[in-house]
């Protein structure tokens, strides 16, 4: 059995360089030379651009749910401290609870009849 070559597509456009790569500061660059990858790069004057801000805004807190165990996800924006997403939601929380407690009366009925009462 034998396994070909496999190639793989480039994620970011070839003509411009991937988000995670380095630029060299315009001081270092070389006279004459362009700051980009692609045909459409600038020479000569450096202009300032204002790079975005790439910090993460969000924060992931992990807990567990007391009555059901379940963990739960929180992802809070951490500007605002308001709550952007839980996984599991509340209402699938509340929908687990209702079953464990429907579960747990059904089998305390069927564990009584099983014993006589």
């Amino acid at each position: 059995m034998s396994i070909g070559q496999i190639q793989f597509d480039p994620v970011w456009p070839t003509d411009q360089p991937a988000p995670y790569q380095a630029k060299a500061p315009a001081s270092q660059v070389p006279p004459g030379s362009s700051l980009g990858n692609g045909p459409e790069a600038e020479t000569g004057a450096t202009q300032s651009v204002a790079e975005p801000d790439l910090a993460p805004t969000e924060e992931v807190e992990m807990q567990r749910d007391p009555p059901t165990g379940e963990p739960v996800y929180q992802f809070i924006d951490r500007r605002s401290g308001s709550l952007i997403l839980q996984i599991p939601s509340e209402q699938m929380l509340n929908f687990i609870r209702e079953v464990q407690q429907q579960w747990q009366q059904l089998t305390s009925k069927s564990a009584g009849k099983s014993t006589g009462e």
